[in-house]
This record gives structure tokens, C-alpha cells and sequence, in this order.
């Protein structure tokens, strides 16, 4: 086969995929009480950056006859990160700062009671949809069972000229499943 420009731009579908076009949507837990989805669509707006959540499988070495041969182990989720952008009225960090605080309380160093939140209803989920140059999904992933560990400090200093706050959000995952332009699960 002979590689020429026009065969490498017939086998580039769309000119390549842009890290720049994506949405990302949050859905938080019910204890949380987002009913309408004005704060899921700030975020959503508001989602700097993100990434494609990491997965690894890992492996078992079964020693055989002087060797070890290696087989597929267990499946481990990585933590997952997004930044997002601070305006003037903070729901987008009071969100995650609630959903941490009601998790563990940051002074009472306690949950709440079992009757208000238990630990199936922590959790959230999230999409990330990669898309094309007219806005069109090509990718999607659905994260579940995630949850925030760590809401990262937000800088402030008289030398923050020219730029707007930004905060980093880490979340603990249990699971991300893929699926293709056409919805069909890719990951299994």
C-alpha cells in the first residue's frame, strides 16, 4: 500500500476529533436537591476542561512449569477530574462543597442520619459527549457511581490579573461504560 495524502485524508474521518468540542453533564445525587437542571446546564457551560476517564484491567501472572503466563485480572476505574469556571454567584462550587459536606460533615466530622442520606445516595453519574464541528455527539461516556473526594482550593492573590477563578474537581468512580455515535455500547 502506498501512502500518499489523499489516502491518509480518505481514511481521517471528519479531520480528526477536537479536544476543544465536548459537553460534559452532571447529574447530582437527590439529597442534593438540584430539582431543576439551571445549576447541571451552569456546570455544563461552565466545564473547562475534562477528560476521557481512564480504565485498567489488570493482570494475573500463573506461574506454569518454570514461567509465568499472563491472563486479564480485575478492572479498576480511575479517579476522574474536571475543572470548572467560578462566576459571581459560586453555585458552581457550592454544589460540590455541599455534596462533599453532606457526605462528611466538614466541622461535625459526621453524615447525616441514615433517614436523610444513606450510601447508595452519594452517588451521581455523568456524561461526557465528545462532539463533532457541528455540535453532532460522536462519542459518549456514561460514568456511574461517582462521587466527589476532593474540591480543590480555588487561588486568590492581589496578582490575579486578567483571569477568572477556576476550581478542579476529583471524583472517585465505580464504573464508566462508552458507546458509539449511534449509542451502541462499546466498552461492554
Amino acid at each position: 500500500m502506498v501512502a500518499d495524502v489523499n489516502s491518509f485524508l480518505s481514511n481521517f474521518t471528519g479531520g480528526g476529533a477536537r479536544p476543544n468540542r465536548y459537553e460534559v453533564i452532571i447529574g447530582f445525587p437527590n439529597f442534593l436537591g438540584v430539582t431543576d437542571t439551571s445549576i447541571q446546564q451552569k456546570i455544563s457551560f461552565t466545564c473547562k476542561a475534562a477528560s476521557i476517564p481512564a480504565s485498567t484491567l489488570g493482570e494475573v501472572q500463573v506461574p506454569y512449569k518454570g514461567r509465568f503466563i499472563k491472563v486479564p485480572g480485575d478492572r479498576t476505574f480511575e479517579n476522574w477530574n474536571v475543572t470548572i469556571i467560578i462566576d459571581n454567584d459560586f453555585k458552581g462550587r457550592d454544589v460540590f462543597e455541599e455534596w462533599s459536606g453532606g457526605m462528611l460533615g466538614s466541622s461535625s466530622n459526621t453524615t447525616r442520619s441514615p433517614n436523610e442520606i444513606n450510601n447508595i445516595q452519594i452517588f451521581g453519574q455523568a456524561q461526557v459527549h465528545l462532539l463533532d464541528r457541528n455540535d453532532q455527539i460522536i462519542k459518549r461516556y456514561q460514568i456511574t457511581g461517582m462521587f466527589p473526594v476532593s474540591v480543590d482550593q480555588v487561588t486568590i492573590g492581589y496578582d490575579q490579573n486578567d483571569q477568572v477563578m477556576e476550581q478542579n474537581v476529583t471524583f472517585a468512580i465505580n464504573e464508566w461504560v462508552s458507546f458509539d455515535k449511534n449509542g451502541k455500547s462499546i466498552s461492554g
